[in-house]
């Protein structure tokens, strides 16, 4: 899944138990290998993935992160989870 966040290009790749629960998920910015913008995706996703995997609900992940005042997503993170919600 493709997706923008505060300008920035990411792509989304996510995985599922069989039950269908989010299990983990990947992020990767369109900036250069590296970049800070690549780096905090792909690291918070790791961070997210292993939560899931512990047993951190998926949505009160989703709600933990930044919003904005209309309830937006501010960082790549919730966009990400934003993202895969609405594509369930």
């Amino acid at each position: 899944m493709n997706f923008d966040c505060d300008g920035q290009h990411y792509i989304l790749t996510a995985g599922f138990f069989d039950d269908g629960k989010l299990a983990e998920m990947f992020v990767n910015s369109s900036q250069k290998l590296g970049s800070m913008a690549d780096v905090n995706a792909v690291d918070g996703a790791f961070a997210i993935s292993l939560a899931l995997q512990y047993g951190a609900p998926l949505e009160i992940l989703r709600i933990g992160m930044k919003r904005n005042a209309d309830g937006t997503a501010q960082g790549v993170l919730g966009a990400a989870l934003d993202k895969i919600k609405e594509n369930k």
